[in-house]
């Protein structure tokens, strides 16, 4: 399975040990932390180096896919993207995050756009779904920019830092 994806900007690929360095710095950010689940503020090299190496037994168990998102002219990592396909019900789910700075410049959305490409054509899913904290629309606006319908929204469903936090779910058929 080719797991080196390309866009009009972007590579997408699989991470490396000598990512962590970069990797720590971009997701050691309190509005990293604020605007997902599972990265925690501060953010260390150990955290980006344990991460990184479960990677390859998430990819040879077929549990998750994550790519590495490099802008293609400058080789410059700016974020992460990842679908974790559940095969029983031929569904995955996208996950991700890019570094502030490089917030609003369509990065994440091309990257979105080419994992659900993936998902449908490499893993064979018939359904890809994405969720966004509510606070954050614009995660929302990356998964409806790459054809997901929002679905619903769970109401306090997750517990993050004293707070119950809402959460908005999107989706796409492959038929979409």
């Amino acid at each position: 399975m080719n797991l080196n994806l390309s866009t009009e900007r972007l590579h997408l690929r699989p991470f490396n040990p000598s990512d962590a360095p970069r990797v720590q710095i971009l997701a050691n950010d309190p509005r990293i932390a604020e605007t997902t689940l599972n990265i925690p503020y501060p953010y260390s090299l150990d955290d980006a180096k344990s991460w990184i190496d479960r990677h390859s037994t998430f990819i040879e168990n077929g549990e998750i896919y994550p790519f590495a998102i490099v802008i293609r002219d400058t080789n410059e990592f700016v974020g992460a993207i990842s679908i974790r396909p559940e095969y029983r019900h031929k569904r995955g789910e996208i996950a991700y995050w890019i570094g502030q700075k490089f917030w609003n410049k369509g990065y994440m959305t091309e990257a979105a756009e080419r994992v659900v490409q993936f998902g449908f054509e490499t893993l064979e899913l018939h359904k890809i779904w994405g969720m966004s904290l509510t606070f954050n629309p614009a995660s929302g606006k990356v998964l409806t920019k790459v054809g997901m319908t929002k679905e619903g929204t769970l109401r306090e469903h997750f517990y993050k830092d004293g707070k119950f936090l809402n959460v908005d779910m999107f989706g796409m058929s492959k038929s979409e």
